[in-house]
């Protein structure tokens, strides 16, 4: 595994590269972890895929100057990752939140994606978090000052079985530290930049000739697995796999079903 930076207009992202493969595949990983969760994945696909999986913003080894980011930032990471290495075509993983990212990208950079893995993807059908998309941006600074408060509600909610495990779980997790809630209040500020607008994505992905490969865990909690898989039904090119797991997956699952199509991947060129 080699590590990277690289510098884009508002700020500095840091990448890892796996493999030697002749087919290029850059990953996106989810809200709170980073490139390093691919890991697994990328020694399973070594000998056919060269993977490149970036921090994002606020996550990882990653350096941002703004308070927030967008498509258009994470698409100027693409194109230099692409460009240093000679190529001019991909294939484009993501897993949660980073799933959510590479259907924007999309929008930028979709004559230059001949395959879309989409991971646990978020943004299609996820529960209970639509209250973090209404609510005001003028009011989220003021919800994470007070994230103490917010943590007495939830457990009150929870106590009472108002709301389910995994929402004040995820709270506990990502508001206990100044470092934590610093990443989750920047990353919700970037969420607007994000929204998926389903038949955009229906067109961009038959104009381009995108193969899509949609892969959910059927014991996913914070998905509407069903929603998922009608909507993998109604792109003009899809695949769709639930397969034995969680959200975050089984990666030794998940490389088989890549290496299974590894036909309609693009090679180095």
């Amino acid at each position: 595994m080699d590590q990277y930076f690289i510098q884009i207009e508002r700020g500095v992202l840091h990448y890892r590269k796996w493999g030697y493969g002749n087919r290029v595949l850059i990953a996106l990983h989810g809200y709170g972890a980073d490139g390093n969760i691919f890991e697994t994945l990328a020694k399973q696909l070594k000998d056919s895929f060269t993977l490149y999986a970036i921090d994002l913003p606020f996550h990882g080894l990653t350096r941002w100057e703004s308070e927030r980011y967008d498509a258009e930032d994470i698409a100027q990471a693409f194109n230099l990752i692409l460009k240093k290495e000679n190529v001019n075509n991909c294939s484009l993983l993501g897993h949660s939140f980073g799933a959510k990212i590479a259907m924007k990208l999309l929008e930028y950079e979709g004559e230059r994606v001949s395959v879309l893995y989409l991971l646990s993807p978020d943004g299609i059908g996820t529960r209970w978090l639509n209250w973090s998309r209404l609510t005001p941006r003028s009011m989220r600074r003021i919800v994470i000052t007070n994230a103490d408060l917010l943590l007495r509600f939830s457990k009150w909610f929870r106590d009472r079985n108002l709301i389910p495990f995994f929402v004040e779980w995820f709270l506990r997790k990502n508001l206990t530290t100044e470092k934590d809630k610093s990443r989750l209040l920047h990353t919700w500020l970037s969420f607007e930049s994000f929204i998926i607008k389903k038949r955009r994505l229906q067109k961009l992905i038959q104009l381009h000739f995108v193969k899509v490969i949609v892969i959910i865990g059927q014991r996913d909690k914070l998905l509407k697995t069903g929603r998922i898989e009608q909507f993998a039904k109604e792109l003009p090119n899809a695949e769709f796999y639930d397969i034995a797991s969680n959200h975050s997956l089984d990666f030794d699952k998940v490389a088989a079903i890549l290496l299974k199509n590894i036909t309609t991947s693009p090679e180095r060129l």
